[in-house]
């Protein structure tokens, strides 16, 4: 199960770390796993959750990343005392701002510097989406060949809105830990892409969660193409 993956990343890290990192994507697939993880054992205190991508949209608007995290996850935690609200960090979009507001992002993430200078992320949770793009990392994008070591922006996604920010290929390198779940029978093409070695690595980023140093793919009946 996903969600006992999870936690059980997150204990781990949580043993050798004050403070344990952890970047959720968002979407309907995403949603019957944070409501699983909110029942696993995971000491949350020590946990800070944030989206590792997110649509530039104004806060509250419900086709944002973070209203998914929020509602299937942070506010079970929240108001059972598990979690402190300020463990959740959103990105907020700043529409004028050159950089949208990823500089107040990353300095209220306060992320930790690994060796060579990239935000050091624990666990990286990235949803396949049915072309095979993972956070807002597009097949033939431009980011995904970015040396940038932090957020990056998105400027022209081919699925609205058309400005994102999104964690960078460098970021889910250097993480500890990714899971990478193929969730539902529209991602049965992308799931099929991802195992094919005749599909090159720019029509596939869904391979980007294999750069970091533990990966874990899950895949549900329905992606998979199994009966019930």
């Amino acid at each position: 199960m996903a969600a006992e993956t999870i936690a059980a990343a997150l204990r781990r890290r949580a043993a050798n770390h004050d403070r344990v990192y952890l970047a959720l994507p968002g979407g309907r697939s995403i949603a019957g796993v944070l409501r699983q993880l909110q029942d696993q054992d995971v000491p949350w205190s020590a946990v800070t959750v944030f989206p590792a991508d997110e649509r530039c949209l104004p806060e509250g608007d419900p086709e944002r990343n973070w209203e998914v995290i929020r509602a299937e996850l942070l506010r079970p935690l929240i108001v059972r005392g598990a979690l402190r609200q300020q463990n959740g960090v959103p990105f907020r979009y700043r529409e004028q701002a050159p950089d949208w507001g990823i500089g107040e992002f990353a300095a209220a993430l306060d992320l930790p510097q690994g060796g060579t200078g990239v935000p050091r992320v624990d666990v990286v949770v990235l949803g396949a989406g049915e072309d095979g793009h993972v956070a807002s990392l597009f097949p033939r994008s431009p980011q995904l060949h970015s040396s940038h070591a932090g957020f990056l922006q998105v400027h022209q996604s081919p699925k609205p809105p058309p400005r994102r920010i999104t964690v960078s290929p460098a970021m889910i390198d250097t993480a500890a830990v990714s899971v990478l779940l193929f969730v539902g029978a529209a991602k049965r093409p992308a799931l099929r892409a991802f195992g094919d070695p005749t599909v090159a690595d720019d029509d596939c980023p869904a391979r980007l969660a294999t750069l970091a140093a533990e990966y874990t793919v899950f895949a549900d009946h329905d992606a998979l193409g199994d009966p019930q």
